[in-house]
């Protein structure tokens, strides 16, 4: 086996590892499981993606967008549950909403890469934006934003008026 292959497999794998992580970190911070402490640090393995990058991994992109998808397909399941055929769009509005772990990834790492921001901050910006994005694209969609896994913490709330759940998130 050549070198080259083994470290784009060996990338490849640490990516899917590191995406599927903060998806399953991120479905843990919302209801049902509801562990809105762990939001804190939920989204730092897609930080080490920005952080680090892809390496060699093959068709980086793809992984993301299915950690997204399948993180969209925990937090929304209950749209399935009236007529089955709800499950179409189910599956539809997940695959749609995976679309923004990659844009996430994408604007931080340009953030950071080209323009010189810090990480915290290059994030913040990109969270941010893809959150107001995703409240507006297509009639928006603001349910399950991080900022929601936080009203259990009054004080940090009061953000909210300044911002609205954005901000707190």
């Amino acid at each position: 086996m050549d070198a080259p292959a083994a470290t784009a497999r060996r990338d490849g794998r640490a990516l899917l590892i590191r995406a599927f992580g903060g998806a399953v970190a991120m479905f843990l911070v919302q209801p049902p499981a509801g562990l809105w402490m762990l939001a804190w640090v939920a989204p730092v393995p897609w930080l080490l993606v920005v952080r680090d990058g892809f390496g060699a991994a093959r068709r980086p992109w793809a992984p993301l967008w299915l950690a997204g998808f399948v993180h969209w397909l925990l937090a929304v399941h209950w749209q399935r549950l009236p007529p089955p055929a709800t499950a179409i769009g189910w599956v539809a509005l997940s695959a749609y909403l995976g679309l923004f772990l990659p844009l996430f990834v994408f604007a931080a790492r340009r953030l950071v890469g080209r323009h010189g921001f810090a990480l915290e901050a290059a994030a913040a910006l990109a969270w941010a934006g893809c959150e107001q994005l995703r409240g507006t694209i297509l009639g928006g969609f603001t349910l399950g934003s991080l900022g929601h896994t936080q009203w259990r913490w009054t004080t940090l709330l009061q953000s909210a008026d300044w911002g609205g759940a954005p901000a707190v998130g």
